[in-house]
């Protein structure tokens, strides 16, 4: 017991001796000269004590380490997977700002066109306002405010805006069947509107087109008077669209590639080009009389019969009908149209 007691005695003051000179505190034991075998036990003790001390302060230090190696490999595989769906989204945000979405495509433009229309009118009709028309029309219709003071039986603080339109501006108006493409449907004037009215493009004005011309004009006359009474027969209506067909084959021959080859870029526009639209139109039309009841009825409904701006926009959103692209005759009158819609979005926006 004594010896024990001894041997803390010693242990505890040399570890306060030297504490100051070790980073952690430490034992450090002084070396012993000429030792009893008393005194070789007592030192023997002591150090067998230290190093079992420096053993279990190893160990416990050992364990803190592990414990705080664990602890940083959960956060750095927290932050691995963190990483990596930073990276993607940050990945998925370059390729969008490179490559954007059809949706986010479009959004861009509609924001472009507005600026264009709003900030910049006489940019626009120093060209074909037609989309511009058709852009403000679509506003004007699909906007829940603007359509609630349009289609009201009074149009409030808008009235002064709604600008009376000639019998000769209306007549100078295009319109079609919205389609959603821009294509659109079949024009037609929007004072007279006839589904399968010939007017003759020069492209289709040329003696080659004499037999098959009149076997059309033949093929129409009878389907709109069996139309308009009420009984087309399948045989007429075939005979209509086979006439059409003989016609569109005829035009293709003599409007190929190889017949075009001498002809300037204005004439290939004013032959080729007008000739196929005419075509298509007619072709449009042609499918319109057989699926309409009444060709009679549905040319009425469509005709309009308004006199004001605002009447012809709540007669297109009505039937579902757009502006068609203008001859160069209607451009003038087109311009003005642009304006009156223009003036009357700015004043609704």
């Amino acid at each position: 017991m004594r010896i024990s007691v001894i041997l803390f005695v010693l242990v505890s003051i040399q570890a306060g001796s030297n504490a100051a000179r070790a980073q952690r505190p430490h034992i450090f034991l002084p070396r012993t000269h000429g030792a009893t075998v008393l005194s070789t036990y007592i030192d023997a003790e002591a150090r067998r004590i230290v190093a079992m001390g420096d053993f279990l302060e190893s160990q416990a230090n050992a364990r803190l380490t592990h414990t705080e190696a664990d602890r940083q490999a959960i956060e750095n595989a927290m932050l691995w997977v963190d990483t990596y769906f930073k990276r993607k989204e940050r990945n998925q945000e370059y390729r969008r700002a490179q490559n954007p979405s059809y949706i986010e495509q479009e959004k861009r433009r509609d924001q472009v066109r507005e600026r264009t229309i709003l900030d910049l009118p006489s940019e626009v009709t120093n060209g074909d306002v037609t989309d511009d028309l058709n852009w403000l029309l679509d506003r004007l219709i699909s906007e829940s405010d603007s359509y609630e003071l349009i289609f009201s039986e009074t149009l409030g603080d808008v009235a002064h805006l709604d600008q009376t339109l000639t019998a000769d501006e209306i007549s100078h108006i295009l319109l079609r069947e919205s389609t959603g493409n821009e294509a659109g449907g079949q024009s037609f004037r929007a004072d007279s509107v006839e589904f399968i009215s010939v007017n003759w493009p020069l492209g289709l004005s040329d003696r080659a087109f004499a037999v098959e011309g009149a076997a059309y004009e033949k093929a129409r006359l009878q389907a709109i008077a069996e139309s308009s009474a009420g009984k087309l027969t399948i045989a007429s209506w075939v005979h209509l669209q086979s006439a059409l067909d003989q016609l569109t084959h005829k035009f293709n021959q003599v409007y190929s590639r190889e017949a075009l080859e001498s002809a300037s870029g204005n004439e290939r526009i004013l032959l080729r080009a007008s000739g196929k639209r005419f075509l298509q139109a007619q072709a449009v039309g042609v499918a319109r009389v057989f699926t309409a009841k009444d060709l009679d009825v549905l040319e009425r409904k469509y005709t309009f019969t308004g006199s004001s701006v605002i009447d012809l926009v709540r007669h297109c959103g009505k039937h579902g009908l757009e502006f068609a692209p203008p001859t160069p005759d209607d451009r003038a009158v087109y311009r003005v149209l642009f304006n009156h819609l223009r003036q009357v979005y700015l004043e609704l926006k």
